[in-house]
């Protein structure tokens, strides 16, 4: 079994990411809001879940409103709980794992006016072609997915 603290590297987290790949990926309930200049993106993380993030080219906020994980990053291992409040620093891709609960992150963004996602994306994040998931944080077309548990599918 590979030891956790190997994984903050970014070549190991690209490793990581292609290796999961290959597996079944579940969605991520994820909710889009903006407000005056502003788009906060939240997302829930069910229990017993690896997501590897894109590479962010802006600064934002990065804020743990419910539950505990796991998160590799710029060469650290660090636990994240609700209440934790980061700047996520350009060039930053992280892996998230969650254990035995689920955990909610939002982030903050500013966007100007703009309201459509796949050009907020773009200018939020660089495009890797291995990325798993869509801006709407769905399984991109081709990737093996598998079915959520009715209760992780529950609003």
């Amino acid at each position: 079994m590979s030891d956790l603290r190997t994984l903050p590297t970014r070549e190991a987290i690209d490793r990581l990411q292609d290796a999961i790949s290959h597996l079944p990926q579940a969605r991520v309930r994820t909710a889009h809001r903006f407000a005056d200049g502003m788009y906060l993106r939240e997302y829930t993380q069910f229990a017993d879940m690896l997501v590897v993030s894109k590479i962010h080219k802006r600064e934002n906020f990065f804020i743990v409103t419910k539950g505990r994980a796991w998160v590799a990053q710029d060469g650290a291992l660090i636990q994240i709980k609700a209440g934790d409040i980061m700047v996520t620093k350009p060039g930053t891709k992280r892996a998230v794992l969650t254990r035995a609960e689920e955990v909610t992150i939002v982030t903050v963004h500013t966007v100007g006016r703009e309201r459509n996602l796949e050009v907020i994306e773009k200018r939020l994040t660089e495009y890797e072609d291995s990325s798993l998931f869509d801006v709407r944080n769905n399984p991109k077309p081709g990737v093996l997915t598998m079915e959520a548990t009715p209760a992780q599918v529950a609003p």
